[in-house]
């Protein structure tokens, strides 16, 4: 589930190369500090990006296999990461999802999060000759 994915503007393909390009920034550490996998039977089943930010610890991307749902990978990896950051003196944790992802949102909860705040946030569109796309903006409205 992702805006990238709901916006119909988006092809499928470009949502994948986007969430491929979080993924591998998030490895080599441009975007997050750390990636954590959970494993077994020498699969990875689940994995968690995690960053830092004027110390309030973040989690970027959380996904667990599909066929590893329901076996509390999830709730793992989120008590892993605030062992993480507990060890490294952070006392606040952050993650950021869409309200209509009503999966996350119960899964978030059911972990110990609560909605600190609440934003829209828009995709705006400029197109030339209404065939090409020429740019995409995203501006937040509190």
């Amino acid at each position: 589930y992702s805006r990238f994915k709901t916006d119909k503007n988006f092809s499928s393909g470009i949502f994948f190369f986007f969430y491929t390009i979080w993924m591998e920034e998030s490895v080599k550490r441009k975007i997050a500090n750390e990636v954590f996998v959970y494993a077994n039977e020498n699969k990875i089943r689940g994995m968690i990006t995690v960053s830092e930010d004027l110390g309030i610890g973040k989690i970027g991307l959380i996904g667990v296999d599909i066929l590893s749902r329901g076996k509390q990978i999830g709730s793992k990896l989120i008590d892993f990461t605030k062992n993480y950051f507990n060890k490294r003196g952070l006392n606040k944790m952050e993650v950021v999802t869409q309200l209509a992802n009503q999966n996350a949102c119960a899964f978030y909860k059911h972990v110990g999060f609560s909605i600190a705040k609440s934003e829209n946030i828009y995709h705006l569109w400029f197109w030339i000759c209404s065939n090409f796309l020429i740019f995409l903006f995203y501006f937040v409205k509190k």
